[in-house]
This record gives C-alpha cells, structure tokens and sequence, in this order.
C-alpha cells in the first residue's frame, strides 16, 4: 500500500498498479481488435475484457504461457512487468477539481519514458519522456469497482527505447500529470519496426 500525504490533510491512501508489457510486431491486430473491444459503449463488454487481459496479463507475469488469449485471440508478450505507482501532488488536485467540477479534462494521454530517477510526490514531469499517446485513440480508460482502469498502446514506429517509465496527464503537451511509475523490474528494450508496448494501469480509489 503506498501512502501519501497531500497539502497537509489527512493521509491518502491508495494501491495502484501499472502492468507493463512489450509485444512482437506480430501481435500488433490481435492486439487492435481487444483494444476496440476495450473501448465499447457497454459497459458489461469492457469489464469482461479488461477482466480478460488483466487476468492474462498475470498469467505470462508468472511465466504462464500456453493457451494464453484475449476474447478468443492470441495473445504472447515477449515481456511483462508489475510495478506500484505514485499518485502524485498535481494528480491529487486534479483528482479533487474533477470530483468538485471545478475542473474538466480528464487525463486522457499516456506518456512513456526512458528516466530512472526516483518517484516522488512534487513531480510535474516523467523524468525522461520519449513518447505521448491519447488514451481515446490507442486505449481505454474506464472506471471498474472502486478502481480507475486505463491503458495505452505505443506503436511499431515509436522510436527504439528502453522504456522505464509511464505517467498520465490531462493534455497533448506538458499539462497536469497525475500519476507517475517506474518499472521495478527490467526495462521493455523496444525495437522500432519490431515491436510494441503497452501500459495497462489501475488506480484504486481506497477510503483510509
């Protein structure tokens, strides 16, 4: 459980989670068809395949590989790392406005990035970012129980990179980051043409 402390108040509690993956060329439709699924106006639909991907998501994290697939499709990551994240200060007010309607853009991009510099609460910035895609067009973002569940693909011609690092935020460039995460484990060694990778993140929305 990560706890954190914001402008004073009383403590914050949450326990996100970023599930990171990296997937051959190959994947890339298969991979298209469960994203449109994701992005369904049924509600009902895209918790089943968010309940899905998640589920095998943790599957090939255990090294559980055969007979791995989405709604009836393949589905291989050549990689997968879990990692727990930091709402961070800018994200908790964004959080607060929304709830309040004093604010209404909702943090619909996903940025990834090569930095490896230490979470912390006062960040407004990945530390390194190489790449910033909408949620709306290459993913999801849905709310799932008491959990906030979003994610996005960074396609085959983004750039070769050894992704660290992920982050959301309420515009195209710059804008309010709301959450930050590091990847705990080895970094998702992209190859452009070759591969692609993911973020699939939930926040879970916790009373203290």
């Amino acid at each position: 459980m990560i706890k954190k402390q914001f402008s004073g108040s009383s403590d914050v509690r949450a326990t996100d989670q970023e599930k990171a993956s990296l997937w051959d060329v190959a994947d890339y439709e298969s991979m298209t068809k469960i994203i449109k699924l994701l992005q369904s106006k049924d509600r009902a639909v895209r918790r089943l395949i968010l309940n899905d991907l998640e589920y095998n998501l943790t599957r090939r994290w255990n090294d559980q590989r055969s007979d791995t697939r989405v709604n009836g499709l393949k589905f291989e990551p050549l990689q997968v790392e879990f990692s727990d994240n930091l709402v961070v200060n800018s994200g908790l007010i964004l959080l607060s406005e929304l709830l309040s309607g004093e604010a209404f853009e909702v943090p619909l991009w996903l940025a990834s990035g090569t930095g490896t510099a230490e979470v912390s609460q006062d960040q407004e910035t990945l530390s390194q970012e190489n790449a910033r895609n909408s949620v709306m067009a290459e993913g999801w973002r849905t709310s799932d129980g008491n959990s906030v569940k979003m994610g996005c693909r960074f396609d085959p011609n983004t750039a070769s990179a050894d992704i660290k690092e992920f982050g959301s935020f309420d515009e195209v460039v710059a804008g309010d980051m709301e959450w930050r995460v590091i990847i705990q484990g080895q970094a998702l060694a992209h190859t452009q043409g070759s591969t692609f990778y993911m973020s699939f993140h939930t926040l879970y929305l916790n009373p203290k």
